[in-house]
């Protein structure tokens, strides 16, 4: 804004031309390679200054328009660096150093002005001392810089043509107000297309919504199908498991019945059951046991009914063996008494 007032008031043709100079490389200049050669000497005629006195060192160049150099010199290497971030993307520090190597400012001062600037976000710089560069901004910075360029390049442009061919202001004047003249007919029908856009966009809006609640019910409907037949399906795996749980129960007691009643047969037959293990005890064939602890008792019937009648035969004899020896005393014993 400044330099446009100063523009307007004409105070650039008041002051000498080197000044002039200076101020249009600081202002307008976008060729970073030849801004600093172009700047120097400017600088150093304003350090010689017109208004020089005697007077020597620190108090000359208060004393003389010298005081501005340093100042000016901070700008010229700002302008520099900006002129550079919008040519490049990385760029040597050897070359930033060539390029500024008649200004007589240390690379120490030159890198505190542009930390200066970056830290004030003028610019988006990074100084890459390991690989020995400077790195300028990123993609979406350097866009907006170049669109920037670009317009500008295009109002130079038209600039220069006006100059070059100026327009007719009669036929520019009729253009507008032509144009004025569509623009006024064609409000209302804009206006109405506006709003049935607006009621389009509306029901597209509704009708995404619907869909959006549609897929989420139906997802929803999905969820809780899913979550069913988990649950039905877990339903069925604990009956199994229960059902698994009842078998192995069952097959344990039996298990155990079968042992008892092995034990018990084995018991019977006289058999030692108390070092047998559960595996032997498996390997024991409850059947065959049973038929030979069966046999074994029809034997001991059978030997005990033989036992028996042997003894009733042997007991039968003997009777009649008695009754046969006292048969003649009985008679004997008769025969005396009728006497």
């Amino acid at each position: 804004e400044d330099a446009e007032e100063d523009r307007s008031r004409n105070i650039i043709d008041d002051v000498p031309d080197y000044l002039r100079d200076l101020y249009v490389i600081l202002e307008d200049s976008t060729d970073p390679l030849d801004m600093v050669e172009k700047a120097r000497p400017l600088l150093d005629t304003l350090r010689a200054g017109p208004a020089a006195t005697e007077s020597s060192g620190e108090d000359a160049e208060e004393d003389t328009l010298g005081r501005y150099v340093e100042p000016l010199t901070n700008m010229l290497i700002l302008k520099l660096i900006f002129n550079l971030s919008a040519a490049y993307h990385t760029i040597s520090l050897d070359h930033v150093k060539k390029l500024t190597s008649g200004l007589g400012v240390s690379f120490e001062q030159m890198e505190k002005s542009i930390i200066l600037s970056a830290q004030s976000r003028a610019l988006s710089v990074r100084i890459d001392h390991r690989a020995g560069c400077i790195r300028f901004g990123s993609a979406a910075l350097e866009s907006e810089e170049m669109r920037g360029q670009l317009s500008i390049l295009a109002k130079r442009l038209t600039t220069a043509c006006n100059i070059i061919s100026p327009p007719e202001v009669s036929s520019i004047a009729a253009e507008r107000a032509a144009l004025y003249a569509d623009v006024r007919s064609s409000i209302e029908s804009e206006h109405i297309n506006t709003l049935e856009r607006k009621v389009v966009i509306e029901k597209r809006k509704e009708e995404a919504e619907r869909l959006v609640q549609e897929r989420l019910r139906a997802e929803e409907a999905q969820r809780k199908a899913e979550e069913l037949a988990r649950k039905a399906e877990e339903d069925r795996r604990l009956a199994r498991e229960q059902k698994m749980r009842e078998k192995e129960k069952l097959q344990k007691i039996q298990d155990e019945m079968d042992a008892m009643e092995k034990k018990r047969y084995l018991t019977a037959m006289g058999r030692n059951v108390e070092n047998m293990t559960v595996e032997q005890l498996k390997e024991v064939d409850t059947a065959a046991l049973a038929k030979e602890h069966a046999d074994k008792a029809n034997k001991k019937k059978e030997e005990a009914e033989r036992k028996v009648k042997e003894a009733a035969r042997q007991l039968d004899y003997l009777v009649r063996a008695v009754r046969i020896e006292e048969l003649p005393r009985i008679k004997e014993a008769y025969d005396t008494k009728i006497k």
